[in-house]
């Protein structure tokens, strides 16, 4: 790294802890709120001994350290309380856990603990730019750094796993770009970061099965049948998704692969009230709904969901409004992507020696998003589009990627008009 580099990377960075110790709210108390309040009840209820995972109001309210709690709350509390919370993917509650365990109920350590993890995500990106575009990216990723502090300083005030989903996104974008370039030790570990974020929150879980795709077209145009870090990357994310499937599934004496909310948020996303894009359970008390006369109950939920939309076509149009609170937060660089796209076929057309370069493996990520957005919610409740936002690094590295091409293409335009005239 440049002297003057050395020197930028430090001002950057004092920037944002600066900016952090104005705008942080980091308090020891958790309030009540999406699914905070159940994260906050596991570690509470095991910290005083009860079994991982065990939810809901049980020792005192007032140990719980949750504000704002009023009868309405305190009563739906209590409706989900004394039961193993099955469906909650366990690394982030084991994370939860562990920390009470050892430094007692102190959710203000939890959130400084993110706040690390956000500065070291943020750390990645500059990482990454420099090692996809060099010395052009080493900038691009501090800017990139700095944006992604400034958008996402919330996130790490909230006992929610999206901070730790955003680290193992950069950190999987590192390791597939080594891995891309042949290293077998990067497959085994993109895997295995992969595996580890699917027990973190299943939102990147849609990666998995399109980077095997998209890695068996890469052998398959570049004629190389060199199979070993696609097969490396595979065992990977199915050892680590596999073992801890496999514990849950033994304790639960059933066969459980990767425990999340899936089914039934597929259903609370995809019914008759969600023309606002947004989550309605009311659908379970409704005898009315779609969901209590299909007679799927024993099939796969995504097959009823799809099964609703053929038989009620008109509810399609509740997927605009999913998009429009999936991304609401990422205007900015949604202009910046879309521009990149204008820039790249204005390129393409006029056969540039130098094309645009952003990693395929980029593309995969939006799509993921995407796609998840459309299956199953926006949740803005605790902030806003707090999934998708999960890539808003990946987001601020494309767009910038595709300011700095357009700046230099403009200006290579503009000065050989000049020099013609």
């Amino acid at each position: 790294m440049k002297k003057n580099q050395k020197y930028l990377l430090v001002l950057v960075i004092a920037a944002a802890v600066v900016f952090i110790m104005i705008r942080g709210n980091y308090t020891n108390s958790v309030i009540f709120t999406g699914d905070e309040w159940e994260y906050q009840s596991i570690g509470v209820n095991f910290y005083y001994g009860h079994d991982f995972l065990t939810t809901g109001l049980i020792e005192n309210a007032e140990t719980y350290k949750i504000t704002s709690l009023d009868e309405g709350k305190m009563e739906f509390w209590k409706r989900f309380s004394g039961f193993k919370a099955i469906h909650r993917s366990p690394l982030y509650p084991f994370f939860i856990c562990s920390v009470y365990k050892v430094a007692g109920i102190n959710p203000v350590l939890v959130k400084y603990i993110q706040l690390l993890i956000l500065f070291v995500s943020a750390f990645l990106l500059i990482i990454i730019g420099r090692y996809l575009w060099g010395d052009k990216g080493f900038y691009i990723g501090i800017a990139s750094f700095l944006a992604f502090i400034i958008l996402n300083y919330k996130y790490p005030e909230h006992l929610m796993p999206e901070t730790f989903q955003s680290f193992f996104l950069h950190l999987l974008i590192l390791c597939t770009a080594r891995y891309y370039r042949g290293s077998i030790g990067s497959a085994i570990a993109a895997g295995i970061i992969l595996g580890i974020s699917a027990l973190n929150k299943g939102t990147m879980i849609l990666l998995f099965p399109m980077m095997i795709i998209y890695g068996v077209y890469r052998i398959w145009t570049s004629h190389k049948h060199n199979y070993t870090g696609l097969i490396m990357f595979a065992a990977g994310f199915l050892v680590v998704t596999g073992s801890g499937s496999m514990m849950l599934s033994i304790e639960q004496n059933r066969f459980i692969y990767i425990s999340t909310q899936g089914n039934e948020v597929l259903l609370d996303g995809n019914n008759e009230l969600c023309a606002d894009g947004l989550w309605h359970p009311e659908w379970r008390e409704n005898n009315s709904s779609y969901y209590h006369h299909d007679h799927g109950e024993n099939w796969p939920s995504l097959f009823r969901v799809f099964q609703f939309y053929y038989n009620n076509p008109n509810f399609l149009f509740n997927l605009f409004p999913k998009i429009t609170h999936g991304f609401c937060v990422l205007p900015s660089s949604i202009f910046c992507f879309a521009f990149g796209f204008i820039l790249l076929f204005i390129r393409w057309i006029q056969k540039a020696k130098a094309p645009l370069f952003v990693p395929a493996y980029f593309y995969l990520v939006f799509l993921n998003f995407l796609i998840f957005t459309l299956l199953f919610y926006a949740d803005n409740e605790t902030y806003l589009s707090r999934y998708v936002k999960t890539m808003d690094g990946v987001f601020l590295l494309t767009g910038l990627y595709f300011l700095c091409e357009a700046y230099s293409f403009i200006y290579v335009k503009l000065k050989h008009h000049s020099n013609e005239k």
